[in-house]
């Protein structure tokens, strides 16, 4: 549950906080719903995308692992 926070919301200000700990150089991978553009949250972040995958869990779902760099 999000107790009613909206995903992007929760995303943007995860890698906001998780920038703020990590050192430069250092890889955190996250797991989100396939269509929310976390490449754009993790740029603004200060992160960069190494890799992304996609992992189908059924017919309306499938998830995206984004793996980032500071």
């Amino acid at each position: 549950s999000t107790l009613g926070y909206k995903i992007s919301d929760i995303v943007r200000d995860f890698l906001s906080g998780a920038s703020d700990v990590l050192s430069r150089g250092k890889y955190l991978s996250i797991v989100t719903p396939d269509e929310l553009n976390v490449e754009e949250f993790a740029e603004n972040a200060g992160f960069n995308l190494v890799e992304k995958h996609f992992i189908y869990v059924h017919r309306n779902l499938t998830r995206k692992v984004s793996v980032l760099r500071k």
